[in-house]
């Protein structure tokens, strides 16, 4: 490990909706070229997207945006790279649980025969 260290908890969010999460990313003692890498970047996105510069003994806030399609408990991974010497830095194993909204009201619809349908008025 090259001592770059990240600090976050287990990311939970509602199925249909995005949580973002604040990371911290530690520099060590060298400038570094990094790029964080998703493993599944349809729901779990890093950002920034791109290289940026990471100075040394400085801190750098990574977001982690989280939008799960389904419902459960994932690991996906997320892959620190230091672009300029082709290394990787750090794997953070990201621990995800995902729920359905609550169903806070409901409704009973009734259904309109067609005959009554401002659609199919004469």
């Amino acid at each position: 490990s090259s001592g770059i260290n990240a600090e976050y908890g287990d990311l939970t969010a509602v199925v249909g909706t995005e949580k973002v999460f604040p990371v911290i990313l530690r520099g060590t003692d060298a400038v570094r070229v990094v790029q964080c890498y998703s493993a599944n970047n349809r729901v779990l996105k890093v950002e920034p997207d791109r290289e940026f510069m990471l100075l040394p003994n400085n801190i750098q806030e990574v977001k982690i945006r989280f939008e799960p399609l389904d419902t459960g408990i994932k690991d996906y991974q997320v892959n620190i790279v230091d672009t300029k010497n082709r290394i990787l830095l750090e794997r953070w194993a990201v621990h995800t649980t995902s729920d359905l909204p609550i169903v806070s009201k409901t409704y009973d619809l009734a259904r309109v025969p067609r005959s009554l349908h401002p659609s199919h008025s004469p």
